[in-house]
């Protein structure tokens, strides 16, 4: 939050929790849009840390959907990170339409998840990147990783401000950001 509120861009960020939908009282809550970092901050230590049950899975692809649903400015360069530990729980919504609705409504997806393909599509087929995280992951290691990611956001949403002219499919055509 630090790294990306020292853009000098006019930015919003709202925080959606998620769960495994599959399990009694895991839902998934959205805030509002916020401005003020030190209402992010509080909003992030206080994320709900749901049960998740003892299958394997979680409602991500759900959770995504809520943040897309959320009401942004039409001009808006829209920026998603995705952090879950678990695979995505698919049913009636799967990876592949979730990842279509992503690259249609332009949202630049990063993510940071186990070794599951469609998560790497989801943030390569986005303009974003993907970062691993697993049950052995370093608690340094993930600081010094959402440092990483942070940057890359900036980065990422400065140039599509620059090459793209705020537009995500503009920026797409003409860089590759899986060569950076």
């Amino acid at each position: 939050v630090d790294e990306f509120s020292q853009l000098n861009l006019d930015y919003r960020i709202a925080i959606v929790a998620f769960g495994d939908l599959t399990v009694p009282g895991d839902r998934i809550e959205a805030t509002n849009f916020i401005t003020n970092i030190e209402i992010i901050k509080k909003s992030l230590k206080r994320i709900p840390r749901y049960g998740g049950g003892g299958n394997e899975g979680e409602s991500s692809l759900e959770a995504l959907l809520k943040a897309i649903k959320l009401e942004y400015r039409s001009t808006a360069v829209k920026v998603i990170i995705l952090i879950t530990d678990e695979p995505a729980i698919q049913r009636e919504l799967t990876a592949t339409t979730l990842i279509e609705t992503l690259t249609k409504n332009e949202f630049l997806t990063f993510v940071i998840s186990p070794a599951i393909q469609y998560f790497k599509d989801m943030a390569i087929k986005n303009g974003g990147k993907w970062y691993q995280i697993s049950a052995t992951t370093d608690f340094s290691d993930l600081l010094d990783m959402f440092k990483e990611v942070a940057k890359k956001v900036t980065v990422v949403v400065r140039d599509v401000y620059k090459i793209g002219n705020g537009k995500v499919s503009t920026y797409l055509q003409l860089k590759d950001p899986s060569k950076d």
